[in-house]
């Protein structure tokens, strides 16, 4: 979920209180966990494309096996 409001362009600190964080500090730290990235740089990979390319990539790996 973090992921589908970071991606509709919401503010870290919006999604933050959405998803019931006292901070956007605490969400990042959070969302850094469980992703291995920040909140912005998730969404950096979204707008260069990566997250599609790696998804292409990882759908046409599934289906060659």
């Amino acid at each position: 979920m973090a992921g589908e409001l970071l991606d509709a362009g919401l503010p870290v600190e919006r999604v933050a209180h959405r998803l019931g964080y006292a901070d956007a500090s605490s969400f990042s730290v959070a969302f850094q966990r469980w992703t291995g990235r920040t909140p912005g740089g998730a969404r950096m990979g979204e707008t260069l494309g990566l997250r599609r390319l790696r998804d292409r990539f990882e759908s046409s790996w599934r289906y060659s096996e």
